[in-house]
């Protein structure tokens, strides 16, 4: 019996290995496929142009997360008035080795601008920015509008007029206002100090228990030093008697027509009993009755008018 020799080609083990190759050439095949496919659409996307925004002549406007390769931008100063773009920086983040922005502008006049002519790199270098920034602004307003005309520079007036006018007024109205305040304060001063006076008894009140005393016979010789006493403050202010001793004066006054009829009545009762009618009395203190003691009696008197 003759023996035959294997063919290794056809072992298992070499089945599993062209199954093995197959499966890693198909990988590879759709890997290239997809880088192709990437690099294709990453080309278009370079292509592309970038995109463009739109607004209104004078109203505000946002461009937000906008990636500007290279270094950090800022706004150049702002050294026309009429320029026709005004833009700002909001906020700025690194990204990567690139920085990402918030602009806000508006424009001033209708047309299509770059707002690469208003940016400038912080650290000097070159622009170099390839890609657009391109806005369009446009007008809600027609063809035929016609701008308005330019203010003209005129020379203000001399300080004067209007001015001193204002001036004089303040003054005049703090005079018044000062016055007024002062005006306000003497009232209520006065009102203080009026209500702070009491109105004391008058003369006949404080004379009438003496004279009473007297007219009765009772009384004392202290009530009757007092009841000379008030006739004598009294009667010496109003008829600024001369004499130093108490009895000349009342001699004097006993010859007075007005202060005479009292002290004589008194005097009189002192000697005698008779009986005095309260008529009498009242009449003879009826000249005394206008006659304000101001505190007490011993203090001068003022006459009420």
């Amino acid at each position: 019996m003759s023996h035959q020799i294997p063919n290794p080609s056809i072992t298992p083990k070499n089945g599993v290995n062209r199954r093995v190759r197959l499966l890693i050439g198909t990988c590879l095949s759709i890997a290239c496929f997809c880088w192709s496919f990437l690099a294709i659409n990453q080309g278009k996307a370079a292509d592309a142009e970038p995109p463009v925004v739109k607004g209104s002549v004078g109203m505000p406007l946002e461009w937000k997360q906008v990636v500007i390769p290279g270094s950090e931008l800022e706004v150049l100063p702002l050294r026309d008035d009429h320029l026709p773009v005004v833009l700002k920086i909001d906020q700025t983040w690194p990204h990567g080795s690139d920085f990402r922005y918030d602009f806000s502008f508006y424009g001033l006049e209708k047309g299509t601008f770059d707002l690469r002519d208003y940016l400038r790199r912080k650290d000097g270098s070159p622009l170099q920015i390839n890609q657009p920034l391109t806005v369009t602004i446009e007008s809600v307003l027609s063809e035929d509008t016609f701008e308005p005309s330019a203010v003209k520079s005129t020379r203000l007036p001399e300080p004067g007029g209007y001015r001193n006018t204002m001036v004089a007024l303040g003054v005049i109205w703090s005079i018044g206002l000062v016055a007024l305040i002062g005006s306000m304060r003497k009232r209520k001063q006065n009102r203080q100090d009026t209500s702070g006076q009491t109105t004391g008894p008058t003369l006949a009140e404080k004379l009438e228990p003496l004279v009473k005393e007297a007219a009765t016979g009772t009384l004392s010789k202290e009530q009757q030093a007092q009841l000379e006493r008030l006739l004598l403050t009294y009667w010496n202010q109003r008829l600024d008697l001369k004499q130093d001793r108490p009895a000349d004066r009342i001699r004097q006054l006993k010859d007075h027509n007005e202060a005479g009829p009292l002290i004589k009545a008194v005097e009189k009762w002192l000697h005698s009993r008779e009986q005095v009618d309260d008529s009498e009395i009242q009449s003879l203190l009826k000249p005394y009755r206008s006659i304000t003691l101001e505190t007490s009696e011993d203090v001068d008197v003022t006459s009420n008018p």
